[in-house]
């Protein structure tokens, strides 16, 4: 039985190389932060503001300019540190932002889903400069006992095409040009 096993994870090995070929070379997008700025506007009311850096692989680029629509969610959490088990993670917001190249008019557009507002760019880095912008941006009121240095504020940040089609949402599984996530990042409340 075990060897039954290791043949037909091979065989699977195998064939997701023949059928899913991954460039090793391929240039690989990024997400970073460029600043977090933390300030407390009132009883446990805090405002945002925040930059990061949106740095798109070959594959998005292409397909963007192809016309597939790109979506963003950079997603805020209050995080309570436990020692002795897991995190306890409380969703606060999830911003959801989507970019899209029209070639007619050869603009890129910055849509922001929770607000509704659109933004007009001719170039791609201005567009991704604001895509991973947020000015001011209000956070729910934080529970009461959300004091000390035991809580957190983290910050997680993804960017993928809008839809895959079948094929892809398989070979989706196996290789990560399609979307590219920050690992995260925390800071102390203030």
């Amino acid at each position: 039985m075990k060897l039954f096993r290791q043949k037909l994870l091979l065989v699977l090995l195998i064939a997701s190389t023949i059928f899913f070929p991954v460039s090793l070379f391929a240039e690989s997008g990024s997400i970073g932060f460029e600043n977090f700025t933390l300030k407390e506007s009132g009883k446990r009311i805090y405002h945002l503001d925040a930059q990061l850096r949106f740095q798109l692989s070959d594959y998005l680029q292409n397909s963007l300019r192809e016309g597939v629509k790109l979506t963003s969610e950079i997603e805020i959490k209050l995080v309570k540190d436990r020692s002795w088990w897991w995190d306890k993670n409380k969703s606060l917001a999830t911003i959801t932002t989507t970019l899209q190249y029209h070639a007619l008019s050869q603009h890129y557009q910055v849509i922001r889903l929770d607000t509704n507002s659109h933004w007009n760019f001719k170039s791609l880095n201005a567009a991704l400069r604001k895509l991973g912008s947020l000015k001011l941006y209000r956070l729910p009121k934080l529970p009461s006992k959300a004091k000390g240095s035991k809580y957190h504020i983290a910050l997680k940040a993804n960017i993928k095409p809008d839809t895959l089609k079948f094929p892809m949402k398989i070979h989706s599984i196996f290789v990560d040009k399609y979307k590219i996530e920050t690992p995260g990042v925390t800071w102390s409340l203030p």
